[in-house]
């Protein structure tokens, strides 16, 4: 063996222990990741609203009911619209693939929509209530664009997930969709917090 294969391989013994470390370490650290991520997303959105000036169109200038439900109900169809993004997607797949899911298991791009699909649905049963009851119950005449901005990180967080979970199926990453779930779960959790009566964000 000559001397330079050897030092080859005392550099693979050693430097071997540190990437089984981090490989294993890789799934907590994106996490972390994401998880800040969100929360700084969030945050940011509520406290800079004024430079957010492609959403100040959509607010409305008087509060009151009517302009409560024709706001809930224009979330409400902008995630409608996704869903029926997943729902095209998937039946468009089923299509091309020609497989009958009775009588065959799915391929694995049509059980990857699925799986986005399914954990949509639930996160808009959690969600949409809870913005509905913020939005009549505790929402001002001050606050009233937090309205829109908790709907449009809800769907863009959904977008996230959706090719975070593409991209991570891919490179063999599945923790990589997180960052567009904890967009999406911090959101339904402070509004949560926020209906409890912990306004502290």
């Amino acid at each position: 063996m000559s001397r330079k294969q050897e030092v080859k391989n005392k550099t693979e013994e050693i430097t071997k222990p540190a990437k089984n470390k981090f490989n294993k370490n890789l799934p907590s650290m994106i996490l972390l990741g994401a998880m800040t991520s969100g929360l700084l997303i969030l945050i940011g959105s509520l406290r800079n609203y004024e430079k957010l000036t492609f959403l100040h169109a959509y607010v409305p200038e008087k509060w009151d009911s009517e302009a409560k439900i024709t706001l809930i109900g224009s979330i409400s169809c902008f995630i409608s619209g996704f869903l029926m993004l997943c729902f095209g997607i998937c039946g468009q797949l089923r299509f091309h693939t020609a497989i009958n899911p009775v009588c065959n298991a799915d391929p694995p791009i049509v059980v990857l929509m699925n799986k986005v699909l399914n954990n949509s649905v639930e996160q808009v049963f959690i969600f949409l209530p809870n913005l509905t009851y913020w939005t009549f119950r505790y929402s001002t005449e001050e606050n009233k664009h937090e309205v829109l901005i908790f709907g449009v990180l809800f769907v863009i967080g959904r977008l996230i997930f959706l090719i975070g979970y593409f991209i991570g199926t891919i490179i063999d990453l599945q923790t990589l969709r997180l960052f567009g779930f904890e967009i999406t779960i911090l959101n339904s959790f402070v509004l949560i917090l926020r209906n409890l009566g912990y306004t502290f964000i």
